[in-house]
C-alpha cells in the first residue's frame, strides 16, 4: 500500500452495485408516488422487499380489507382466517377491523400495499402483514380508552406468538395520558416499536407537545404526518 501511495497510486474497496429496482406498479410509474424517492426507497429495495414474516399493527380508522392491492399482504387469524383485525371502540375489542372512514386504508396502502404486481401503488414494503386495530369511527375521531384497548390487544396477540413489531399511529390530539402511555411502554417492553404522527401543523413539538408523539418513551418513533 505505501509502495503505489508513493507512486500516486489509491487503494480502495472494490464494492458490489446492483441495479435499481423499479417496481411497475402504475401509481410509481407515473411518478404520482414522488414521496418515496424522497426517503430513497427505491435503494432500499435493492437491499430487502421481502419482509412477510413481520407484522404491522396499523392503529387507526380500519383496513378495507376488500381493496385489491392490500388483500394480499393483511394479517389473518390462524384459527379464523376471515379474521384479519379488531374493532376496538365502546369498551371492548372484537374481531372486525373494516374501514369505515378511508384514513387507515390510506396508511396501511402507504405502508405496504402489495408492490410490482401491476396494480395501483407501491408500498414501501412489498411483502409483509398488516392488522387492523380499529378505535376511530366513521368521523375519524376516536377515545384515548379505547386506544388503550388497542394497545392492551396487542400485547395480548404477541403473549399468544404473533410477531407484532411495529405499530403506526397516524392520529394525535387531546392532552397527555398517563394510562396512554403505559399502555404503549407495555408493548415496546414486548419488542414492539410505535411510530406516532408529529403532525402537520407546523406547530412547534416543544411548545405544542402533541401525543402520543411527544410522550418520551424509548420505544417511540416521532415522524412528520
Amino acid at each position: 500500500i505505501h509502495a503505489a501511495i508513493a507512486k500516486g497510486l489509491a487503494a480502495e474497496p472494490d464494492f458490489e452495485v446492483r441495479a435499481i429496482l423499479t417496481p411497475n406498479d402504475p401509481r410509481f410509474l407515473s411518478n404520482e408516488q414522488w414521496d418515496m424517492s424522497q426517503i430513497s426507497a427505491p435503494a432500499a429495495w435493492t437491499t430487502q422487499t421481502n419482509a412477510s414474516d413481520i407484522v404491522v399493527a396499523i392503529i387507526d380508522t380500519g383496513i378495507d380489507y376488500t381493496h385489491p392491492d392490500l388483500q394480499g399482504n393483511l394479517w389473518s387469524d390462524a384459527v379464523d382466517n376471515t379474521i384479519h383485525g379488531y374493532t376496538c371502540i365502546g369498551g371492548s375489542c372484537v374481531p372486525g377491523g373494516l374501514d369505515d372512514f378511508g384514513h387507515g386504508t390510506h396508511v396501511a396502502g402507504t405502508i405496504g400495499a402489495a408492490t410490482n404486481n401491476g396494480v395501483g401503488m407501491a408500498g414501501i414494503n412489498w411483502s409483509v402483514k398488516m392488522i387492523s386495530l380499529k378505535f376511530l369511527n366513521s368521523g375519524g375521531s376516536g377515545n384515548i380508552s379505547d386506544a388503550v384497548l388497542a394497545f392492551n390487544k396487542i400485547a395480548a396477540l404477541k403473549a399468544a406468538g404473533v410477531n407484532i413489531r411495529l405499530s403506526s399511529n397516524s392520529w394525535g390530539g387531546g392532552g397527555f395520558s398517563q394510562a396512554l402511555k403505559d399502555s404503549m411502554a407495555q408493548v415496546e417492553a414486548l419488542g414492539v416499536v410505535n411510530y406516532c404522527a408529529a403532525g402537520n401543523s407546523g406547530q412547534n413539538a416543544a411548545s405544542s407537545p402533541m401525543y402520543p408523539a411527544a410522550y418520551d418513551n424509548r420505544g417511540i418513533v416521532s415522524v412528520l404526518a
